[in-house]
This record gives structure tokens, sequence and C-alpha cells, in this order.
């Protein structure tokens, strides 16, 4: 405690009662040495009465004051170690020290509410306390006002960025999200109440082609005008949008799959309505939808992907349908999943082949090239068509590995082709999904084998189904244009039998047209026919491009081919398909055969 402790106190407290004492002893001895011993000895005991007296009064002094005292110095310890849940010191002593003892009480009050302000604080509590006292307490009024202040602002912040996060800024509606938060509490209702919800998948039929023709302002316009179709026709119901042109909408109560089935085809109907754009011009657009019942049992992930294998099933079956995912759809899927697995081990196994049907120049009958074929033979079983397992490698991806393998084999061909003087200058053509020019590496693809087997791009035909080409016209507009750059020509293989306009040929620019089967073969008797093959190779020549007739299967639509100016054509009264080594020895023998008749 120091000087001023109360050990210090009490040594002073002794001194100044001994020294009196002492002074008395010393008069007292002075005064009675001539007196008699019996004298003498009652003085001392006097004194030493007095001496004993004075010490009990001393005790019962110091006590008084160093217990309270010892007590307030116990509890200040306390304090000034951090600790304020501390009793009140008693009063107790002297009035003096009683005054002190209670300053230093309502100290640690204070303390204590300054204390339980800031561990409420700390709690996330900004009540504020209005009765603490001094300039102290105001300044912390005025801290925790601040901070309830900031923290509403954040808490509203947090809510607008939860909601913004939840919804579809182009739309208002609820996005992909938002869906899937609520497909599992539709799901979690179901498997407690044992009720049935669905979900409705709508994906809109060739709607990029509004972004094409008219800009995508113009599209996001008609976006928002379906997306307040779809909720002022649903207002029970959560309206969503999936991204780009899908839209989801989530039935929490539906007594049957009948009843999913009919609220897909109102919801088809509402969409289907005409549309009239900014210019006036009316747009009739059509949507295909999946349904899929949600019973609880499944992830929202899950059925999620099964309402878009549905919706991808409708569209597959024809514009504006509805499709339920059911028993027969699943077991589809499940024999596409077994085929793409199966055909990613035949094509490890080498099951597949190529073969090539000859293209002549219908004027010179001169064999000028050939298309290259794909096959699949399966050891032990029959052969399965392209018609088979292309839309399969589509679906799965697995196309991308399949036409990477076709172009090796076809620049293989042309390189052994180049050792032949008669062969090095024909020409190969390729068919390329869709999918492969979207989402694959051509360019750099194309490059690395044309360089690795020195053989002149300018030889090769890559040819792209109209309707894959406008899929997504800038992307293929990008690819083809560097594909042309090397040396690549592109056609555009089954013309005029895709969905898009006439239009978008002047957003690509290609080499070939090539004139699908289907008109060719009605031709020599069907008028209709006859003049869609005639403006087609109308169209071809204004463009600049070469048009090839395919499906040619006899003489007289070569001839009449031949009339309407047609370049070339290739079919079965040309050639067959054939393996390599046949079509090479064929096009050698027909170039030898045509130069002879020239």
């Amino acid at each position: 405690m120091g000087r001023y402790g109360p050990r210090s106190l009490g040594v002073r407290l002794i001194l100044a009662l001994l020294v009196p004492l002492a002074a008395l002893e010393v008069f007292l001895w002075f005064h009675v040495r001539g007196e008699s011993f019996s004298t003498r000895l009652s003085s001392y005991l006097v004194m030493f009465v007095a001496g004993i007296s004075g010490l009990v009064l001393l005790a019962l002094v110091l006590r008084s004051v160093l217990r309270p005292l010892s007590q307030l110095v116990r509890v200040s310890r306390q304090v000034s170690d951090g600790e304020l849940h501390v009793a009140p010191a008693p009063l107790a002593g002297p009035s003096d020290l009683r005054v002190v003892t209670k300053a230093f009480n309502e100290m640690v009050a204070a303390l204590q509410a300054y204390q339980s302000q800031i561990d409420r604080l700390a709690e996330g509590d900004t009540a504020i306390d209005h009765t603490l006292p001094g300039p102290l307490g105001d300044t912390l009024r005025r801290s925790v006002s601040h901070l309830a202040t900031v923290t509403e602002q954040l808490h509203a912040s947090e809510a607008a960025a939860t909601v913004q996060a939840r919804t579809d800024p182009l739309t208002g509606l609820g996005n992909r999200t938002a869906a899937l938060d609520e497909l599992g509490n539709i799901a979690a209702v179901a498997r407690a109440s044992g009720t049935q919800g669905a979900m409705v998948f709508l994906d809109l039929d060739g709607f990029k082609s509004v972004n094409d023709t008219q800009g995508h302002a113009e599209g996001d316009r008609i976006l928002r005008v379906i997306a307040q179709r779809l909720r002022a026709a649903c207002p029970l119901h959560l309206v969503a949008r999936n991204g780009g042109d899908e839209f989801i909408v989530l039935a929490q109560s539906v007594v049957s799959l009948d009843a999913a089935i009919a609220l897909g085809h109102e919801l088809v109907a509402v969409v289907a309505r005409p549309c009239t754009g900014t210019s006036g011009q009316v747009f009739a657009l059509s949507a295909s939808a999946g349904v899929v019942m949600i019973d609880g049992t499944r992830e929202p992930l899950d059925v999620m992907a099964r309402a878009d294998s549905a919706v991808c099933h409708a569209k597959e079956l024809g514009l504006g349908r509805v499709e339920p995912f059911d028993e027969r759809l699943s077991g589809v899927i499940e024999e596409r999943g077994q085929m793409a697995l199966t055909m990613r081990q035949g094509l490890a196994d080498g099951e597949f082949s190529l073969q090539l049907q000859p293209i002549i120049d219908i004027a010179t009958k001169q064999p000028v090239g050939a298309e290259a074929l794909l096959r699949w033979s399966r050891p032990g079983m029959t052969d399965i068509g392209p018609n088979e397992f292309i839309p399969i490698a589509e679906r799965t991806g697995l196309i991308v590995d399949l036409e990477t393998w076709v172009l090796e084999q076809a620049v293989g061909i042309l390189r052994d082709w180049r050792l032949d003087p008669i062969t090095s200058r024909m020409r190969l053509a390729v068919n390329i999904s869709g999918r492969h020019i979207i989402d694959g590496n051509l360019v750099g693809l194309l490059s690395d084998l044309c360089t690795r087997a020195s053989v002149d791009p300018r030889l090769l035909d890559l040819e792209i189904t109209e309707t894959h080409l406008v899929a997504d016209i800038g992307r293929a507009r990008a690819v083809v244009d560097d594909l042309r750059l090397q040396g690549v020509h592109v056609a555009i293989d089954d013309f005029g039998t895709g969905y898009s306009s006439m239009t978008y040929l002047h957003q690509l620019t290609v080499d070939t047209l090539k004139v699908d089967q289907v008109f060719v073969a009605g031709m020599c008797d069907d008028r209709l026919d006859r003049t869609i093959v005639e403006l087609l190779l109308r169209l071809g020549d204004s463009l600049g491009m070469r048009v090839v007739a395919e499906g040619v299967d006899s003489e007289d639509k070569l001839t009449l081919l031949h009339e309407l100016g047609c370049h070339w054509a290739q079919g079965y009264f040309i050639a067959r398909p054939m393996g390599v080594p046949e079509v090479t020895l064929w096009l050698r023998q027909q170039a030898a055969l045509a130069d002879s008749l020239v």
C-alpha cells in the first residue's frame, strides 16, 4: 500500500500514544524518586493502567478505521484489475471514510452501467441507456446511436441485396435461385403433407431469330411482355426466368399430372398470343413445355434437370408441345445415356468408319470430290444409322469427339490423295454439328491438322446444317469467318428445311448451298418442288455461291438440274457411298473417262 497504507497509519497512531506515556513515566520518575517505595509503586501502577487503557483504546480506534479501509482497498484492487462485477464496499468507519467509500461505490456503479451498455452493444443490442451519467455517458450514447443507424442501413442493404440476388433484372420475375428455393419449399410441404406440387418449364421456340433480326433491345422488350403475361396468368404460383428465353412456373399444390399438363397447355397458349413490336410488326411466338411433378423425393436440381429433359423431348417432337417427365421418358433418357457410353467405347475400339459419296460437276461430269459419311458398325450386331446415334451424340456432347475423329480421318484422306496427280485437287466435304461449331475449337483443330499433314485447307468443305447455324448467329459468324480466313470452304447443308429466314444468309459469308434432297426428289413431278429448287439456285447465283443438289437418283433429275443451272450434284444415280479405297479408285476412273470424252 505504500506510505499511506493502513499499516503506516497504525504505526503513527501507536507512536502518538506511546510518546505521551513515555513522557509521563519520565515525569513520574523524577517526581517520585524521593518518595517511599510504596508511593512509587502506586504511581507505577497508575501509569501502567493508563498505558493499558490507551492501548485498548488505540486498538479499538485502529479496528474501526483499518477494517473498512482494508475492504475499500481490496475492492479498489479488483476494479483496477478490470473486474467491475464486485459488491459495493460497506459504509463503515469514521464519517470521512464513509464519504470516500460512498463516492467510490458510486464510481463503480457508473462503470458497471457503462460496461453493461458495451456488453449489450457487443451482442448486437443497440438500445440506448439514457441514465448513463456524465460526459462519458453522452459520448457513449452518441456512439451507440450512430452505430444503430449504420446497422439499420446495413440490414436494409442486405435485405435489398437478398431481393436483388433472387430477382431477374430484366423481367422483375424471380430468377433461377428463387426457383430452386421455392422448389425446396414445395418439396418440404409435399413430404410433410403428402400432397404434390408441379413444375412447368417453358422454352420459347426460335426466339433467337427475334434478337438476330430485330436486335436485343426488341427481344428484351418481348421477354418482358411474356413475363407479364405469365405472372398475370399465375397469380398464385411462382413465376421465374431461368435465363435466356426460358421460364419456370411452380405450383405448390396440383391434384394430378393431368392437371399439371393442362396448366402447361394454358401457359403455352398465353405465350402464343401475338405480340406487337415497337415498329408495329406482329410476332407470333410459340413455346414448348416440360412438366414434372414434385413429391418431395428428389432434390431441386434433379427436378430442374428432369423438367429440362422433358422440354427438350417436347421440342424434338415438334413446336408448341407439352411433354411430362414420366417413366417412359426416363427410360428413353437412360437408353440415351447407355448409348452414349457404348458410343464412346466404340470410338475407342475402332468401330466407327467413313464412307465417301462422290460429287460431280454437272456440266462436265468430272468428279470434284466426295462427302464423308460417318458409319457405326458394332461387332455381331446390325449397323447403327447416323439418324440414331448423331442426335444422341449432340445431346450428350460426344459429337465433338466424334467429329474430331472424322476431321482427323478426312485430313488423312486428303494427304493420301495429294500423292496422286488425278486426285490431288479433289475436295472432301465433312458434316459438322452446330454444337461443335458453337462450343468446339474448329479453327485451332483444323489449322493444326492441315499443317501437320501438309494439306491445303482450301480442299476441305465443312457442311453445317442451317438450323444449327442460326442457333447462335453471332458465334457462328465469328467461327465461319475465321475458318474462311484459313482457306476452309463452308457450306450450308439441308438448305431450305430450317426455321430461319433467307435473310440470315446476309449475316454469314459462306461458299456453298446444298439443296436438300426432299426438294430434289419431287422436282420432276411436282411443280412446287421444281419452283423451290429454281428459287434456291437463283438465290445462290445472286449471292455468288456454289449450289450442290443432294439425292440425285435418276438421269431425269440430273438433266433437269443441268438445265436449271445447278453446279454440282451427288446421289445414288451418280454413285452410292463406298469405302475410301473404292471411292479413290472410282474418282480416278471417272476422271480419266471424263478426260477421254473431252
